[in-house]
């Protein structure tokens, strides 16, 4: 019994500490637009988004705060394709769930010969932080870790994207 106990309140403390978030990054090619969707524990995030506004914010109730966090993680996001900046444009977020979640979109270019892109929301908060980024391109799915400031990392694109209108 006191085995079973210990092991309830590890997970409770593991699910509320993660430290990990996860991004995705798809091509629309219905609207010609690369989305970028981010996904955040909304228990780590509210921990962190205190410590990064240097005084104790409400994540889940307040929309000023939602907007700050969401302000933080597209500061933190950088896109590149074909070599230049993408023109990210933050679309806003969502609690849903246990998550919180941040969209931003840009338009692509019609040929899209490189990829790269950097994540580094978190990692000045918490050293362990851990962000996964799965980009998806065509029928394939490429997945990057970055766990500091780790810089662009390029995304192997063969063949090319190409848009079809």
């Amino acid at each position: 019994m006191l085995m079973a106990l210990a092991a309830l309140i590890a997970s409770a403390a593991f699910a509320h500490k993660q430290k990990a978030a996860i991004t995705e990054v798809s091509f629309n090619l219905r609207t010609g637009m690369i989305e970028v969707a981010h996904r955040f524990i909304i228990h780590d995030a509210e921990h962190a988004i205190s410590d990064v506004a240097g005084e104790r914010r409400d994540l889940i109730h307040d929309e000023d705060t939602q907007a700050f966090f969401a302000d933080y993680v597209a500061s933190h996001f950088d896109l590149t394709v074909n070599d230049r900046a993408a023109k990210l444009t933050l679309l806003g977020g969502e609690i849903e769930g246990g998550h919180i979640w941040i969209y931003q979109e840009a338009p692509a270019p019609f040929f899209v010969t490189r990829l790269a892109l950097s994540q580094s929301a978190l990692t000045e908060v918490w050293q362990g932080q851990v962000n996964t980024v799965n980009v998806r391109t065509g029928g394939a799915t490429q997945t990057l870790t970055f766990s500091g400031d780790d810089g662009l990392k390029p995304v192997t694109l063969s063949p090319a994207l190409v848009w079809a209108g």
